[in-house]
């Protein structure tokens, strides 16, 4: 455009100047034909490069899979659509306040549920479809960001206890509108509603079950005023970050069980909230959120032992006892009672994680990924186990996805990998360009310069010189009852290879990620197998509960137990 409007100026100077300098008669014309000519290079010049603030730039490829500066997630699947696959979008709230948006998630998240439940039916994951919310793109271009066939969007509209709730099913390949219904009712007919969308989405897309025998929505509570408290607290649970959402969450779900203590499902998230919120937030009564998640878990599970959240709540209890074995069962049943569930998949495969049984956790983990392929953490824990598998081509692909989805620091996991292949001056490279490029999304800790130099030289070039400068920085938090012993303080311990100290938070201080720290015992890395191969090891294993999950479910690659004993007794080795 550009070049356009300044040759349209340089014809008409020409033109005028013509007469002016008594120039040749056709020098116009010459300058119009050169003009011409030029436009198509001009065209092409442009395609190719891009203005900016650094200067004239080669113009980016839209992915470019192992690019840090690339943070978008556009373009993650591209295979094509399954033909019953889809995606359900937040509603909308329409209501006159505006104040009803939890209302609107919590609505299609119950829809989303449980279309799960259908077999055939192929649902995007929660975190992958709201992902795009508040977003203004199209619904074809949410249908191949999320490669489903279908698009389910809606809104509700609340006015003292009646509530519409508008919903339409769109097919992403061409926006055609296979229907639009409205729904009215009262809130204490919201169950009811959400059952009679699901049910006629299932007949829409033609899929062949008895689904009048089924209840698709499960009637959770008769209070509306707890659902209410239910739908406020999970939407905040499930943000997670932020100044005071989980403790907000806390409450809001502290307010559902009061006005209705059988709502198994509140305790379960009112257990999940608490557990969540120490590892999110820099609280000194981190012990007291803990204690009171194992009271929640305890009494969603009592109440309904067959629920899938009310098992995995108790998993988290379990883990926060050090009782390995107990919290495998506990994602097991979980995995069991709702095998549709995102969680329950991704959980199941931790657990075998943790144990460093990465060929059986591998499964559970590309299911995780594949129905929700925009979760940062399953992305980051697939490459793990995938690097540690020896891909290191697939680990790359799903660092750089967690990576683009915001979860900078996987970029320390894709860095270790990288120098553990001989390449500790491309390692150091990367991560400094990363964290330079993603500086926004760095933690607080990290922000400095110098930390993430300091970190780049601990972690790909294994200098013991700076690992003795963090771990001077960080051994005061060993036992520390002020301060929460979180994943990234273990992993920290980890990448330093101070195995005591990893030892000792395990044991006197688990948390509710620990399935991640331990995970990371297992990569090939020299300061994990400093940590594996410490004398102290086995003993830690055998207290820990890990030895007895080996002796259930199998033993992993770099611990055997010795000739002819099943590894009791410290009989095993480590390398």
């Amino acid at each position: 455009m550009a070049y356009a409007v300044a040759g349209w100026l340089l014809i008409q100077v020409a033109a005028t100047l013509k007469g002016t300098l008594d120039l040749p008669a056709r020098v116009d014309s010459w300058v119009t034909v050169a003009v011409i000519a030029g436009f198509p290079v001009a065209v092409v010049l442009a395609w190719l490069f891009d203005f900016s603030l650094a200067g004239i730039k080669l113009t980016r490829p839209l992915v470019a899979a192992s690019s840090p500066e690339n943070s978008s997630p556009a373009a993650l699947v591209k295979a094509a659509p399954a033909k019953h696959s889809i995606a359900v979008l937040p509603f909308s709230d329409m209501s006159a306040e505006r104040d009803q948006a939890y209302l609107g998630d919590g609505v299609a998240e119950e829809i989303l549920n449980a279309l799960v439940k259908v077999t055939p039916l192929k649902v995007s994951g929660r975190t992958s479809s709201f992902s795009f919310k508040g977003r203004d793109l199209t619904v074809s271009e949410i249908g191949a960001a999320l490669n489903v066939a279908y698009v389910l969007e809606g809104s509700v509209r609340k006015q003292g206890e009646k509530v519409r709730i508008t919903a339409q099913l769109i097919q992403t390949g061409d926006g055609f509108h296979v229907w639009s219904e409205s729904y009215d009712g009262n809130v204490t007919d919201i169950f009811d509603l959400q059952d009679n969308i699901a049910r006629t989405i299932v007949g829409e897309l033609e899929v062949v079950l008895h689904v009048d025998q089924i209840r698709l929505v499960a009637r959770m509570t008769k209070s509306p005023e707890a659902y209410d408290a239910f739908l406020k607290g999970r939407k905040l649970a499930q943000v997670q970050d932020g100044e005071g959402v989980l403790a907000r969450a806390v409450g809001h779900l502290e307010d559902a069980v009061r006005l209705d203590p059988e709502f198994a499902l509140a305790w379960a998230w009112l257990a999940n909230a608490n557990f969540f919120l120490p590892e999110h937030n820099d609280v000194p009564d981190w012990k007291s959120y803990l204690e009171a998640g194992k009271k929640a878990a305890k009494q969603a599970f009592r109440l309904d032992p067959n629920l899938s959240d009310a098992n995995l709540a108790l998993s988290y209890e379990r883990l926060l006892e050090l009782d390995l074995p107990g919290q495998w069962e506990a994602r097991k049943r979980a995995h069991e009672l709702d095998p549709a569930s995102v969680a329950a998949v991704h959980e199941l495969g931790s657990a075998y994680g943790l144990m460093g049984l990465f060929e059986k956790a591998l499964p559970y983990m590309r299911e995780s990924v594949a129905d929700d392929p925009f979760s940062p953490s399953f992305s980051s824990a697939l490459g793990i186990y995938q690097w540690a598998l020896g891909d290191s081509a697939a680990a790359n692909t799903s660092f750089d996805r967690s990576i683009k989805l915001g979860w900078v620091l996987v970029a320390v996991s894709k860095a270790q990998m990288i120098a553990a292949s001989g390449n500790r001056s491309d390692a150091y490279t990367y991560l400094m360009t990363a964290f330079k490029v993603h500086v926004e999304k760095v933690p607080l800790a990290f922000q400095s310069r110098i930390a993430q130099w300091l970190l780049s030289v601990a972690v790909t070039k294994e200098a013991g010189w700076a690992k003795a400068l963090i771990w001077r920085s960080v051994k005061r938090d060993v036992g520390n009852p002020k301060k929460m012993s979180g994943l990234a303080f273990k992993a920290t311990l980890l990448v330093l290879g101070e195995a005591e100290a990893f030892f000792s938070e395990v044991r006197n201080r688990p948390n509710t990620y620990l399935s991640g720290a331990l995970m990371n015992l297992w990569i090939p890395t020299e300061s994990a197998r400093k940590v594996r191969t410490h004398p102290g090891f086995p003993q830690f294993a055998e207290d820990i509960g890990l030895v007895r999950c080996w002796q259930i479910h199998g033993w992993p690659p770099q611990v055997q137990p010795k000739p002819g004993t099943d590894g009791s007794n410290l009989q095993f080795s480590c390398r």
